[in-house]
């Protein structure tokens, strides 16, 4: 599969399901000085339901962080670095990524299908099938997209395959 910006760009303009954007990538540099500091991310599509997740950060602090995102609308949302309860809660300047995909399932113009969605998970083990026929296993990718709790969480998953994981 051809990953490259151009390709990726060429094929993120698919329609969706009730918008007009599959995806979108985006890339920003930012600072945690108060643990109270949300950054604010203007999206540039047209999407119905996004579902946002945010990329690895670059590493010029020493401190582990996490990033956490909230308040995702159709035209925006809001995310920060948030470090463990032990420390600081204040973090350097970093790079992150981001990816937007449209939720449902997507066929891209190379065949590539791609879905997106959202679970709850609520601190356990939680098993979510694929809507997709997948061939064989996908990649997976997860966030914590809730300020329910102030604590610093991470995601993680096992057992992949191409029907759930």
């Amino acid at each position: 599969m051809d990953f490259t910006k151009t390709n990726l760009d060429m094929q993120m303009r698919l329609p969706a399901v009730e918008g007009d954007t599959v995806m979108e990538f985006g890339e920003m540099t930012a600072q945690q000085l108060k643990k109270e500091t949300w950054n604010t991310v203007q999206i540039k599509g047209k999407f119905n339901r996004p579902v946002v997740v945010m990329g690895v950060m670059s590493y010029n602090g020493p401190h582990p962080v996490t990033i956490r995102v909230k308040d995702v609308t159709r035209t925006s949302f809001k995310w920060q670095m948030q470090e463990w309860s032990y420390l600081d809660k204040i973090h350097t300047k970093e790079s992150i990524s981001y990816m937007i995909v449209e939720e449902g399932t997507h066929k891209l113009l190379d065949g590539t299908m791609i879905q997106a969605g959202k679970t709850k998970a609520a601190g356990r083990w939680t098993s979510v099938k694929f809507d997709a026929d997948f061939r064989q296993s996908p990649a997976v990718f997860a966030q914590i997209t809730t300020q329910q709790k102030l604590k610093a969480y991470s995601t993680r998953l096992n057992y992949v395959t191409n029907k759930q994981f």
